[in-house]
């Protein structure tokens, strides 16, 4: 059986809104705050790990997959609030000559991991992190350590599951195989101020035996011990199940999952946002978006043998009731973004600000965003944190959900051994809803996109970008922002821009990273030039996919699509010499596993 638990849906249950005039507001109720102490797991080397879980392309696994696991469908598109863009095309060309990258994590390298006792996923959620001459690539359940200059392996493709010294996905040396924790979402995040790689993980309890769902989830978070991400790293967890238990908050309908952690830093803190989702019934009731804040100083400290950190824990789905709805339809907080600056950029003093959209729950398109901060950063390392979420409502030039049923995102024909095997039509592809994407903090600017369905005369036939520069302002405790400057990318041909990620260096140089596919190309990873004035130029194809998605969620007779899931998320940060750096999805011309044929790319631009 092969099945992969897709955590990614759209909320189920929303806040009730309070009725106020459309327009920008600010909000000023604070949500509910909780503190805990982080829990320590100990310590791993990371160089160590890979060494001892390896195993060779084309040994024999065992038995066949095993896994378990349920889909959070989409709500179902019926219409666009507001008008649906239609932007002139932007052409798509060939690679910038100052581009270089490397093949990275493909499906068979993570499924080959820990001995082979790995599951099938798809998509590979996009984790990528770069400093002091090394690049860090995780997706779902493995990771890989690279040199910055040339792009040699420096620590080969470990699964996560023996980094974080967790039991395997699966473990085909057991007859019948037994099941770890269910991992997903990484993300990762390199420091410049602290020289510390910082990588987080979303973790649910499985029954061993069964693979089913248990009743507790974390947040699991490791810590480099020194600025080389191949040796020393500590281990930690924070608790997301939300049910009263172990000190945290009782929330309805938990035990509780804290989806796609999302993670962002300023001079003093470490934070992440998680969408918070039952767990049984899996999914089906959502608390909105919850906020963890750490002292960052605290956490790259600690260790097994010094007082773990404590952690401050915002309830922000709290506060949607007091957003504006539009059309009657009422704010969901979800996938609030924290922001990241990069080396070199001057952070918000003791602020951290957040970005969001409000149309993550029923992709139906929207004309506004979310600014938030959380003040008083530099009370993370005092023994009472004194922290202040705040936010305010920004209009925008209107996005537009993603293709209803029936408009499909579009992938070019080709050999699709699975498909065809089970005599299956050439499947669609899931553009991403348009939930915002996480934002660059620099020059006093914040810089993020999100997906937007477009197409003429209002019907949305494909989807592209939508793009935001945000000034925040704070003062007498009160967030502020304006919306400096905005616009769409779009392709023509049928061809859909998906899963855009934009990074921004201090010389305000900057890269939109994405995927796209359309009846002229295989699912593929490009990106387009950013400037101080946004995007400039063509889209670039940083690598061309060679082969149709032909994965297991694709596939009805596989328990899942179509669409094929796809790309989460693209990615793009800066180094300490201003470099921008990119990740996402292909679809590669090399060996595959049976189940599925998706790689990564990691690139460099050197402006």
């Amino acid at each position: 059986m092969l099945v992969a638990l897709v955590l990614w849906g759209t909320p189920a249950v929303a806040h009730a809104a309070s009725v106020a005039a459309d327009g920008a507001a600010v909000v000023p109720v604070a949500p509910v705050q909780t503190a805990g102490t982080v829990r320590a797991l100990g310590m791993t080397n990371l160089g160590q790990a890979a060494a001892l879980h390896r195993m060779a392309a084309g040994s024999t696994l065992g038995p066949a997959e095993y896994s378990s696991g349920v889909e959070i469908p989409k709500a179902a598109t019926g219409g666009n609030v507001g008008v649906v863009p239609n932007p002139p095309t932007t052409p798509i060309s060939s690679m910038h000559p100052g581009e270089t990258g490397v093949d990275a994590i493909s499906h068979l390298d993570q499924r080959l991991a820990s001995n082979g006792n790995q599951q099938s996923l798809e998509p590979p959620d996009q984790g990528l992190c770069v400093g002091s001459g090394q690049v860090v690539e995780a997706v779902n359940v493995a990771l890989a350590v690279y040199s910055a200059n040339g792009f040699v392996v420096e620590v080969p493709v470990t699964a996560l599951s023996d980094f974080f010294g967790l039991a395997p996905g699966v473990n085909r040396q057991h007859n019948p195989p037994t099941f770890g924790p269910f991992l997903s979402d990484p993300r990762c995040y390199f420091d410049a101020q602290t020289k510390r790689f910082y990588l987080t993980v979303l973790e649910i309890d499985r029954d061993p035996f069964t693979g089913a769902l248990g009743n507790h989830s974390a947040t699991l978070i490791a810590v480099s011990q020194s600025s080389n991400a191949s040796g020393a790293w500590a281990l930690f967890s924070v608790d997301a199940t939300d049910d009263g238990i172990n000190g945290t908050p009782r929330h309805p309908n938990c035990p509780c999952f804290g989806d796609q952690p999302v993670i962002g830093a300023d001079a003093n803190g470490f934070y992440f946002s998680t969408n918070e989702y039952s767990l049984h019934p899996f999914g089906t009731f959502f608390n909105g978006a919850q906020i963890y804040a750490l002292s960052k100083r605290a956490l790259a400290a600690a260790a097994p043998l010094t007082p773990a950190p404590r952690f401050v824990h915002l309830e922000a789905g709290n506060l949607g009731m007091h957003f504006p709805p539009v059309e009657g339809i009422p704010a969901a907080i979800a996938s609030v973004q924290p922001a990241s600056t990069p080396p070199g950029g001057a952070y918000a003093r003791n602020i951290e600000y957040f970005l969001s959209s409000f149309d993550v729950n029923v992709n139906k398109g929207d004309h506004r965003i979310a600014l938030w901060a959380l003040s008083n950063t530099d009370s993370l390392d005092a023994a009472t944190p004194k922290l202040k979420l705040t936010a305010d409502v920004l209009q925008t030039e209107p996005y537009a959900g993603g293709p209803p049923a029936g408009t499909p995102v579009r992938q070019k024909a080709g050999p699709r051994p699975l498909g065809q095997a089970a005599h299956e039509p050439l499947p669609t592809i899931n553009a991403d809803d348009d939930r915002m994407q996480a934002p660059t903090y620099v020059n006093g600017h914040l810089f993020s996109a999100i997906s937007t369905g477009v197409g003429p005369g209002g019907t949305v036939d494909r989807t592209g970008v939508a793009w935001f520069v945000v000034n925040p302002t704070f003062s007498s405790g009160q967030v502020a922002g304006t919306v400096a400057n905005q616009g769409y990318v779009a392709a023509g041909d049928g061809t859909s821009l998906m899963y855009p990620f934009v990074t921004v260096n201090p010389a305000g140089q900057g890269v939109i990273a994405l995927s796209f596919t359309g009846p002229q190309y295989y699912p593929s990873f490009g990106y387009i030039e950013f400037g101080a004035g946004g995007p400039s130029g063509p889209v670039r194809v940083a690598r061309p996919g060679a082969l149709p998605e032909d994965g297991f969620t694709c596939y009805v007779s596989q328990g899942f699509g179509p669409p094929c899931r796809w790309g989460d998320y693209s990615y793009a940060v800066t180094d300490e010499a201003g470099h921008l750096w990119i990740a996402g999805e292909d679809i590669p011309n090399s060996p595959r596993w049976p189940t599925a044929n998706w790689g990564t790319f990691v690139g460099v631009l050197k402006p």
